[in-house]
């Protein structure tokens, strides 16, 4: 098995679909799904996916949790409000079927960053590129550090893709709002986590 996609959800039954549809190519997805109480699960076992239900602790927590599911040799992932470009699609499936090395041809690259075209509040296109480490090679991804901005821990080079990830973000103010509430509060744990630790 060439490549798993891993896919952290929470409530995204408006999202899943046209997510996983996305990435048809993928010979195994995983979704972490973080006890939606909506349709998220029941839609994306109907188009094939392994569900592996785990409580929210942290982004990091979530992201890991799928090295202990995934088959593939290559590891892909992707949010419920992303969608992989049919461009993507097609370097992607080249990358995982050879084995591409760096320069001067002896080590191999292990993760590669993935351009990300942010779209808001519907259609309105943000005009910054944003470039993301999402593809790695399973046997050396060691695990994810970080509880909001989280990012992968790996040994071995980094490569760049050339097609983006198209991103849906903050479809609307309410959404927004909440997102950024959610994010407030992790951030909040966070700091009153090290203000303990020290002895503040």
């Amino acid at each position: 098995m060439n490549l798993s996609v891993i896919i952290i959800t929470k409530n995204e039954e408006e999202l899943i679909s046209d997510c996983i549809k996305s990435i048809s190519f993928a010979d195994e997805v995983i979704v972490i799904d973080s006890e939606s109480t909506d349709k998220t699960v029941d839609i994306a076992r109907k188009l094939g996916a392994q569900i592996v239900t785990k409580k929210f602790t942290n982004y990091a927590d979530q992201r890991a949790t799928a090295l202990k599911h995934a088959k593939g040799k290559w590891l892909l992932y992707i949010d419920a409000d992303e969608r992989a470009s049919e461009k993507l699609h097609e370097e992607i499936v080249e990358v995982v079927n050879r084995k591409p090395q760096t320069a001067n041809g002896t080590d191999s690259i292990v993760a590669f960053r993935i351009p990300r075209q942010n779209y808001y509040l519907g259609k309105n296109k943000w005009p910054h590129i944003e470039y993301l480490e999402r593809l790695f090679l399973k046997e050396k991804l060691v695990g994810w550090e970080g509880a909001v901005h989280e990012h992968a821990i790996y040994t071995g080079e980094v490569g760049t893709l050339q097609n983006p990830i198209i991103h849906y973000t903050h479809r609307n103010l309410e959404l927004m709002t909440a997102k950024t509430n959610q994010w407030s509060e992790v951030e909040a744990d966070m700091l009153l986590a090290s203000q303990s630790v020290s002895g503040i």
